[in-house]
């Protein structure tokens, strides 16, 4: 490794340490297909914009991000350049959209999970994404935990908003929609196939508004039950 990089290094790992995590400290309320409403908490681009630019800059570094389109959606990449001409680049993350809104959305939470995830950024409950995971087995007594898949991009706008969806819900219901979305679709919102998301998403929002009238007590037929 050259000076060069050495220094490069350096300072990424000084700017990186000096970056806190980002509150969610933004309040969104959405009304839901099937009816109601559901509010959550959320940080955007600029959030984390805030809370990393002054860091790099104090030591000589910048971010910038590129963008590209094609026929099959948008894609995203993050990259971390010093004032010597060094840089660092991630992998494309590239996200699947159809009409300019969606793929407006589809930047904008491109973006921010590129940015996030490149500088080991988290949120103080991030974006649901370890909900639409199968839970990781017990560990028992001097036995190994179970090896954990990892967290991967959305693929598609409308999983990345059935994410924020699940990470809305406070436990133990989102344990139940969970179980109750596999028993409905044979697969984790992880494993689903992208030509199923937006029947899931639709029944997603019933889903969770039955569950949540459950839980103050407004019983309807096919609301998650504590015991699935």
């Amino acid at each position: 490794m050259s000076e060069q990089e050495w220094s490069f290094f350096d300072a990424l790992v000084s700017a990186l340490a000096a970056i806190e995590d980002v509150t969610k400290g933004r309040q969104a309320k959405v009304a839901m297909k099937g009816g109601g409403e559901y509010r959550y908490s959320y940080s955007n681009i600029d959030d984390v914009l805030d809370a990393v630019k002054p860091c790099l800059a104090a030591h000589g570094l910048a971010v910038m991000q590129n963008t590209r389109g094609g026929p099959g959606g948008i894609g995203v990449q993050t990259i971390v350049i010093g004032k010597d001409g060094s840089r660092m680049e991630s992998d494309w993350l590239d996200l699947k959209g159809g009409t300019a809104q969606e793929c407006g959305s589809a930047i904008t939470y491109a973006r921010r999970y590129s940015l996030q995830s490149f500088l080991g950024i988290a949120t103080d409950d991030d974006d649901g994404a370890a909900a639409s995971r199968p839970a990781p087995a017990r560990q028992q007594p001097q036995q190994a935990s179970a090896p954990q898949r990892p967290v991967v991009a959305p693929r598609t706008h409308e999983e990345a908003a059935m994410r924020d969806l699940i990470a809305t819900v406070e436990q133990p219901t989102r344990d139940q929609v969970i179980r109750a979305f596999k028993r409905e679709f044979g697969a984790t919102l992880q494993d689903l196939a992208p030509e199923h998301h937006e029947r899931a998403h639709v029944w997603l929002e019933g889903q969770i508004a039955r569950a949540q009238l459950a839980a103050q007590g407004i019983q309807t037929d096919d609301a998650p039950h504590p015991s699935d």
